[in-house]
C-alpha cells in the first residue's frame, strides 16, 4: 500500500508506502497453491485408500472362501479375480494352479480306480478261465493258484502304495490350505506383515513364494502412502509456521505505526502553537505600523512611537526565539521518527521520507526565525537612526513606517506559512492513521491464513488415521498426531 500527496506551495511531493500487496500476493498465491495441492492430495489419497482397501480385502476374502470350499472338496468352481494383472491376480493364479493340481490328483485317483476295476475284471476272467481249465488242466491248477496268489499279493502291494501316496498328498494339501487360509484371514483384517514362513513341499512352494511376494508389494505400496502423508504434514507445518511468523511481524508493525501516529499528533500540536505565536507577532507588527503613522503628525509622539517600536521589536525577537525553539523540537521529533522508521525496515521506508521532509521544514523555519531576528536588529538600527533624525525632519518617520510595513509583511508571511504547515501535518497524520488501519486489517488476514493452514494440517492427520488400519512393519498406524499450536 502507498500514499502520496503534492504540496505545491513548497514544491514537495510527500509519499509513504509499504509492500503489503506484494507480501499479500505471495501469501495468497502460496496459500491457494498449497490448498489446491493438499486438497487434491487428500482427495486422491482418500480415494486411493478406499480403492486399495476394497481391492485388497474383498478379493482376498473371496479367495479365502474359495480355498475353504476347495478344502471341502469343491474343485469345479472357478477361482475369482484370476484375470487381474496385479499381486492379487498373481495370488488368484497361484490358487488356480493349486486347484488344477488338485483336479489332476482327483483324475489320477479316478484312473487308479478304473485300473483297479479293470484288474478286478481281469481277475474274474482269469478265475473263469481257470475254472474252465481245471477240468482240462488238473496238473496246471497248482501253478495257476500260485500265480494268482502272487498276482493278488502284488495288487495289494500296489494298492497300499497308492493309498499311502494319496494320503500323503492329502496331508500336504491340507497343510497348504490351512496356511493359506490363515494368512488370507490376517490379510483381510489389514495385517500386511502376515507371511507364510514354513516352506511348502514340492510344487506347492511356488504358491507360498507368490503369496509372500504379493503381500510384500502391497505393503510397500501402503508404506509409500503413509510416507507421502507424513511429507505433506511436514510441509504443511512449515507453511503454518511461516504464516504465524508473518502475522507476528505484521502486529509489531501495526504497533509501531500506532506510536508514529501518536508522535505526529504531538508534532501537529507544536506547529499549531507556532502558527498562533506567528499570528500574535503579526498583530504586534500591525500595531507598530499604526503607531508609526500616528507619530508622523507630532515629532514628540514619533519619538515615543519609536520607543514603542523598539519594545515591539524586542517582543518579536522573543517570538522568533520561540519559533527557533519550536523548529529545534520539531527537528528532534523528525530525527526520532527517522530512527523508528529505520528500525521498522522496509515497511518504514515511506515514513522515513516524511520524517526527512519534516526535518527539512523545521530547518527552514529555524532559518526564517534567524532572518526575522536579523530584520529586527536592522529595524532597531533604523529606529535609533530615526530617533536621532526625527527632530530634524519628519520625513525620516516615513522611512521608519516603510520598514515597519516590511516587517509586518514578513511576519504575516511567516504566520501564513505556519498555518499551512499545520494543515499539511494534519493531512500527513491522517495518512499515517489510514496506514495503521490497513496494517491492522492485514494482521487479521494473516491470522485467517494461519487458521486455514491449521485446518489443512488436521485433514492430513485424518488421512493418516484412515491409512492406520493396515499393519505395516509390525505395528499399526504410523500416525504422527499434531500437537496443539
Amino acid at each position: 500500500m502507498s500514499y502520496g500527496r503534492d504540496f505545491p506551495q513548497w514544491g514537495w511531493i510527500v509519499s509513504t508506502g509499504a509492500y503489503v500487496e506484494d507480501v499479500q500476493a505471495v501469501i495468497s498465491q502460496l496459500r491457494n497453491y498449497a490448498l489446491g495441492v493438499f486438497g487434491a492430495g487428500i482427495l486422491l489419497l482418500s480415494l486411493l485408500s478406499i480403492a486399495i482397501a476394497r481391492s485388497v480385502t474383498q478379493p482376498i476374502h473371496a479367495l479365502n472362501l474359495r480355498m475353504r470350499s476347495m478344502s471341502a472338496g469343491d474343485l469345479a468352481s472357478p477361482i475369482p479375480v484370476v484375470d487381474w494383472a496385479d499381486e492379487i491376480g498373481e495370488m488368484a493364479a497361484s490358487v488356480n494352479s493349486f486347484q488344477v493340481g488338485l483336479q489332476r490328483t482327483s483324475e489320477l485317483e479316478e484312473a487308479d480306480a478304473r485300473a483297479r476295476s479293470e484288474k478286478e475284471k481281469a481277475r474274474l476272467r482269469a478265475e473263469a478261465e481257470r475254472d474252465e481249465r481245471l477240468a482240462r488242466e488238473a496238473a496246471a491248477e497248482r501253478d495257476a493258484q500260485l500265480q494268482e496268489a502272487q498276482d493278488a499279493a502284488e495288487r495289494e502291494r500296489q494298492r497300499l502304495l497308492l493309498e499311502d501316496e494319496r494320503n500323503d498328498n492329502a496331508e500336504k494339501q491340507q497343510v497348504v490350505v490351512q496356511a493359506l487360509g490363515h494368512a488370507l484371514k490376517q490379510l483381510s483384517q489389514g495385517d500386511l506383515t502376515s507371511m507364510i514362513l514354513t516352506p511348502f513341499s514340492g510344487s506347492y512352494e511356488v504358491i507360498r513364494t507368490d503369496f509372500n511376494a504379493a503381500v510384500a508389494s502391497l505393503r510397500d505400496a501402503l508404506s509409500s502412502v503413509v510416507n507421502n502423508s507424513n511429507s505433506i504434514r511436514i510441509e504443511t507445518r512449515q507453511i503454518n509456521s511461516a504464516s504465524d511468523e508473518l502475522a507476528r511481524r505484521t502486529e509489531r508493525q501495526a504497533a509501531t505505526l500506532k506510536e508514529t501516529a501518536s508522535a505526529m499528533n504531538e508534532l501537529v500540536g507544536s506547529v499549531r502553537t507556532a502558527a498562533k505565536n506567528a499570528n500574535e507577532a503579526n498583530a504586534i507588527s500591525k500595531d507598530a505600523q499604526t503607531n508609526a503613522a500616528n507619530g508622523s503628525k507630532v515629532a514628540t509622539l514619533a519619538v515615543d512611537a519609536m520607543d514603542a517600536i523598539r519594545v515591539s521589536s524586542n517582543e518579536i525577537s522573543k517570538i522568533s526565539s520561540v519559533i527557533e525553539d519550536i523548529a529545534f523540537q520539531t527537528n528532534l521529533l523528525a530525527l526520532n521518527a527517522g530512527v523508528e522508521a529505520a528500525r521498522a525496515g522496509e515497511s518504514g521506508r515511506g515514513f522515513s521520507v516524511v520524517a526527512t521532509e519534516v526535518r527539512a521544514l523545521a530547518q527552514r523555519s529555524s532559518e526564517a526565525a534567524k532572518e526575522i531576528n536579523d530584520l529586527i536588529e536592522k529595524s532597531g538600527q533604523h529606529v535609533a537612526t530615526g530617533v536621532d533624525f526625527v527632530k530634524k525632519t519628519g520625513g525620516a518617520l516615513s522611512s521608519i513606517q516603510s520598514s515597519i510595513e516590511d516587517i509586518s509583511t514578513r511576519v504575516e508571511g511567516i504566520a501564513a506559512s505556519a498555518a499551512k504547515q499545520s494543515s499539511s501535518l494534519v493531512e500527513i497524520n491522517a495518512a499515517v492513521s489510514d496506514l495503521d488501519q490497513v496494517t491492522q486489517r492485514n494482521a487479521a488476514m494473516f491470522e485467517e491464513t494461519s487458521g486455514a493452514t491449521h485446518a489443512l494440517l488436521g485433514e492430513v492427520d485424518a488421512l493418516s488415521e484412515a491409512v492406520s488400519i493396515f499393519n505395516l512393519n509390525g505395528s499399526f498406524g504410523h500416525v504422527v498426531r499434531r500437537t496443539a499450536a
